[in-house]
């Protein structure tokens, strides 16, 4: 009894890992004719170990199939050789052509001093198929003309925007797929610098730092002023009335040999 050929090697020049996701959904798929093969039969499903019938179905080594749709899908072919059908092989294809969910980035805001503010940046997705790969940042200037484009760099959430962004900007997120599809959300980040958000979000340190201030300028006021102005009034006659003066006058006290007081005297002019 003649036996049955082995079935034939597939791959395939546009989906060659069967473990790998891609985003294209129309796969080329080829198997090896040994000699003496001149018919197969093939099906593509989506059942992991459908045998194909006796029909023969193509005298070509290579298919391809248009708008396949997404999710894992199963190539089965086997060959006619010398009037006898191989075995079948079993060949996976995954295919996602979808990007991710759509998402809503969160900014935070923050001040780091006076000046400047600094805003942390929050996204999440998900993917159905192959599942969220990776995400990417970029962020362009508002004021800056809509034709530039900006710069992407991988990023994890939360991302920090660096210290060089400033004033109006939009911060746009990519996500990717495993498949690498992507989706683009994005969101405005206002970090003008101002003083009075840094005061309103520190109100404790900006009431004690406004009375400390207060403090150091009383003392300062009177160290400048008020300490001159008391000396200058010591060392200077007081006019009592038009006319007469304080003058100084030193007065023995017996009791105290050691001891004399000043006293004023008025003296007439």
């Amino acid at each position: 009894v003649p036996k049955a050929p082995e079935g034939v090697r597939v791959f395939s020049e546009t989906h060659p890992f069967s473990d790998k996701w891609y985003n294209n959904n129309t796969p080329i798929i080829s198997w090896e004719r040994p000699d003496g093969v001149a018919d197969a039969s093939y099906i593509l499903d989506d059942k992991p170990f459908t045998v194909p019938d006796n029909t023969e179905d193509t005298k070509e080594s290579t298919i391809s199939f248009p708008d396949v749709k997404e999710g894992l899908a199963y190539f089965h072919v086997k060959v006619k050789k010398n009037n006898l059908w191989s075995g079948a092989t079993h060949f996976l294809i995954k295919i996602d052509t979808s990007p991710p969910a759509s998402f809503t980035p969160k900014v935070e805001l923050y001040s780091t001093d006076l000046i400047q503010k600094r805003a942390l940046i929050s996204f999440f997705t998900t993917d159905a198929l192959s599942g969220v790969d990776h995400y990417e940042v970029g962020v362009i200037d508002k004021n800056d003309s809509p034709d530039i484009s900006p710069v992407f760099i991988e990023a994890e959430s939360p991302y920090q925007l660096p210290g060089s962004v400033s004033g109006d900007a939009r911060v746009i997120v990519r996500a990717f797929d495993v498949a690498g599809n992507a989706i683009d959300e994005s969101i405005d980040v206002n970090l003008v610098p101002s003083i009075f958000t840094y005061m309103k979000e520190n109100s404790t340190i900006t009431l004690f730092s406004l009375l400390f201030t207060i403090i150091l300028l009383f003392f300062a006021v009177y160290f400048l002023f008020g300490h001159h102005l008391s000396r200058r009034s010591s060392s200077q006659p007081t006019e009592i009335k038009r006319g007469q003066f304080y003058v100084p006058r030193k007065e023995y006290r017996p009791e105290n040999k050691n001891v004399f007081e000043l006293k004023p005297e008025t003296v007439a002019l």
